[in-house]
């Protein structure tokens, strides 16, 4: 598969003021279709994927081959995984073949298939284009750039979303697309300050209300489920709400999985084609302990789908949710076997390695994200992270490695080794467990970088300390989130 970052993105930015130009004179002209076309979105965020295709095409009939129907329609047999439908009601339009839009449409139908080299083609037409139709090119134009990792997300921000934005004021999209922008750096408070912007301008968008559900699923669960349940309400058949749904249902660490796999056979009644239902079943078997079934039903997510490493990125990314780091690596590595410049998957495998103690090669693979983006927020925080810890004092014994900043370290850093030898011996003694190799204990006087190693960002706040298995992490006895609590106790 070829890698994208090799492509050029000269010229793009340069040409933008004559885009805007072109975009101020169609932003100008009155539209007779404005109302057709957002009745045909209604039914599109309603789930009513089979009038809303209708819909379309009788709107292209009436409003002489408007591309927005198409893209509807577009949308609407994709959303029901009828891809090969999708590619030619966009090749039955001959002009939109020449529009950014429509080239970043088939990218999005070519990555839903699984062909990821199909996907790139039409990606590399967009960053090497200079055509342009209307203000949503300017939108996927941005996209494309962050895909391929070409412009810095500032820049794009500014002469792409922000100047579409101006020119259409009321267009919810925009701010779909910038926080998606920074949901994509982990920029959670701007994600979902934008999300939130665009459902007040359309409240019945279920794509953003999705999207905000997602800034929501780590840090405020209870939120987030109630977005997707309003979600759910409105558009029954929004087969991401479904999924996102199910994962919660699954981390819920219940025994009973009835109501995940509910939502899981709801969403593939939508599309049969999505992998991600039998890539959440191969979690299932893997909690249960059924290796082999596990297998199996992972390798009927990859069926035809050789390219995408998004599937084995999904089962690990599950498995580190239910802190199982170590079984959750294997799938990270196989993600990067099949795409080994995809993003997700080395910041997911090296988050899980500083999880499992297997620092160096963690601290390598972290350095060569920030080398090809240097806007991801949890990678520039780690590395922040890191360059602090560098200075903290470390104490070596058999059995554990203690890591502390130096002052703290004087003061009470032999009581933490005797605690800890205490703990242990009186553990291996209850259990019969000896672990592998020694436990690395980490101590934080400032809640911000204890945040950062445990969870990948910033929060947890209310939380003492948190055990990886062969790494404990902990705010330390000067740390005031830690408040009047028993800190001995808790270690």
């Amino acid at each position: 598969m070829k890698c994208l970052q090799s492509l050029l993105f000269t010229g793009l930015l340069v040409v933008s003021p004559v885009l805007a130009q072109e975009a101020e004179k169609m932003e100008a002209a009155p539209d007779p279709a404005a109302e057709a076309v957002q009745s045909v979105r209604d039914l599109y965020h309603k789930g009513d994927y089979k009038e809303a295709i209708k819909a379309a095409q009788a709107g292209l009939e009436d409003f002489d081959d408007d591309r927005r129907f198409v893209v509807l329609e577009a949308k609407s047999l994709l959303a029901e995984g009828k891809y090969e439908e999708a590619i030619e009601s966009i090749s039955d339009e001959w002009i939109f073949e020449d529009t950014q839009e429509g080239q970043m449409l088939y990218y999005d139908i070519k990555r839903a298939q699984g062909d990821f080299t199909g996907a790139d083609d039409h990606l590399s037409r967009v960053l090497r284009s200079r055509r342009f139709s209307n203000p949503m090119d300017l939108l996927e134009i941005g996209r494309a750039a962050i895909l391929a990792g070409g412009g810095e997300p500032k820049d794009i921000l500014k002469r792409f979303y922000k100047r579409v934005q101006k020119l259409q004021p009321t267009n919810a999209d925009v701010h779909r697309y910038i926080g998606n922008l920074a949901l994509e750096k982990y920029d959670y408070e701007m994600a979902a300050e934008s999300f939130d912007q665009g459902l007040q301008l359309e409240p019945n968008n279920t794509d953003l209300r999705y999207a905000l559900a997602e800034t929501f699923f780590e840090s405020d669960r209870k939120h987030a489920m109630e977005l997707l349940e309003k979600n759910l309400e409105e558009n029954p058949r929004h087969i991401d709400s479904l999924l996102l749904s199910a994962q919660h249902h699954l981390l819920a660490e219940l025994e009973d999985k009835s109501e995940a796999i509910s939502l899981i056979e709801r969403a593939e009644a939508v599309n049969e084609g999505d992998a991600r239902p039998n890539a959440m079943r191969a979690v299932m078997a893997l909690i249960e302990a059924d290796e082999e079934k596990a297998e199996s039903l992972r390798q009927l997510a990859k069926k035809g789908r050789v390219e995408d490493p998004r599937i084995d990125y999904h089962i690990g990314e599950w498995m580190a949710s239910l802190m199982r780091f170590q079984e959750a690596v294997p799938y990270l590595r196989a993600a990067l076997e099949t795409e080994p410049e995809f993003l997700p998957a080395k910041i997911a495998l090296g988050q899980n390695l500083l999880r499992t103690g297997e620092e160096d090669e963690a601290w390598l693979i972290l350095e060569g994200v920030s080398d090809r983006d240097q806007y991801n927020v949890a990678v520039y925080n780690l590395l922040a992270l890191h360059d602090e810890i560098e200075d903290y004092e470390t104490i070596n014994r058999k059995n554990f490695i203690v890591r502390m900043e130096s002052a703290e370290a004087k003061l009470y850093g032999d009581r933490v080794v005797a605690l800890l030898e205490k703990g242990e011996a009186e553990l291996h003694a209850k259990y019969d467990f000896k672990p592998s190799k020694p436990i690395l204990v980490e101590f934080f006087p400032n809640q911000e970088d204890f945040a950062v190693r445990t969870f990948g960002f910033m929060g947890g706040d209310g939380f003492l300390g948190a055990c990886f298995g062969l790494v404990v992490t902990m705010n330390s006895p000067g740390n005031g989130a830690t408040g009047k609590t028993n800190w001995e106790s808790t270690l």
